[in-house]
């Protein structure tokens, strides 16, 4: 494990989140709340000195400062999600944190920060994290050496090159969720199972979070449906 290839918390909370919470949080940053609220300040004191400007409206009441306050709360949201899940990987050993222990001394070197620190306080936007007595700076987060086993579920054997082919993935996946009772008995509609199936995966093997290859719509429908019949046969029995 090498600090230097590390993630900072921020990267690692986008690099492994929820596919679908990181496209939000991407399209809010882009949105530029902060901006926006800039602007509508700017207008009222441009308006308080004009006193030709009798119907302005409040500043609380502003569309624009309306919509750009519903935006700041919903990314706030979003971020709280990732960050449980960033930690949720951490404490469990899908993801290791390294870090330089305080009081740092000139010669010394990032070590494997243990799992219970994470349920201390976490400084976010200045990589340093303080719990059970230990503090630690400069963190980065980086994948196991060897990958770990879920608790929920044991991972399939490895193939020669050394991971999981996409076939096993997506079953680990679908066993992972039917254990977890995502999984109904005769799903209606075997897509509306995709999304899942996808974030499982991620969860399951962050190294491969957000990539699709070998993933398409025409894999997960047919092997999906292999498995939903599997698990039918299994509940007749």
């Amino acid at each position: 494990m090498n600090w230097d290839e590390g993630l900072t918390l921020h990267q690692a909370r986008i690099r492994f989140g929820e596919r679908s919470l990181v496209e939000r949080y991407t399209q809010i940053r882009k949105a530029n709340p902060t901006s926006a609220f800039l602007q509508v300040i700017s207008d009222r004191i441009g308006s308080m000195s004009n006193p030709d400007k009798k119907d302005s409206v409040p500043v609380l009441e502003d569309p624009r400062y309306l919509e750009a306050s519903k935006l700041t709360n919903e990314e706030s949201e979003i971020l709280r999600l990732l960050n449980e899940r960033l930690t949720r990987f951490l404490t469990n050993g899908q993801l290791i944190g390294l870090g330089y222990a305080l009081p740092r001394t000139p010669d010394a070197k990032a070590v494997q920060i243990p799992p219970d620190v994470w349920a201390g306080w976490i400084h976010w936007e200045k990589d340093k994290v303080e719990g059970n007595g230990l503090k630690f700076i400069a963190v980065r987060i980086v994948r196991p050496v060897a990958p770990t086993q879920s608790k929920k579920v044991e991972r399939p054997t490895e193939t020669a090159k050394g991971r999981p082919s996409r076939q096993q993935q997506i079953e680990a996946a679908f066993w992972a969720l039917d254990e977890e009772g995502s999984i109904p008995d005769r799903p209606e509609n075997i897509k509306a199972l995709f999304n899942l199936i996808l974030d499982k995966l991620d969860e399951l093997y962050p190294d491969q979070a957000g990539d699709r290859r070998g993933l398409s719509d025409k894999t997960l429908y047919k092997r999906v449906s292999e498995l939903v019949e599997t698990k039918q046969l299994k509940s007749k029995g």
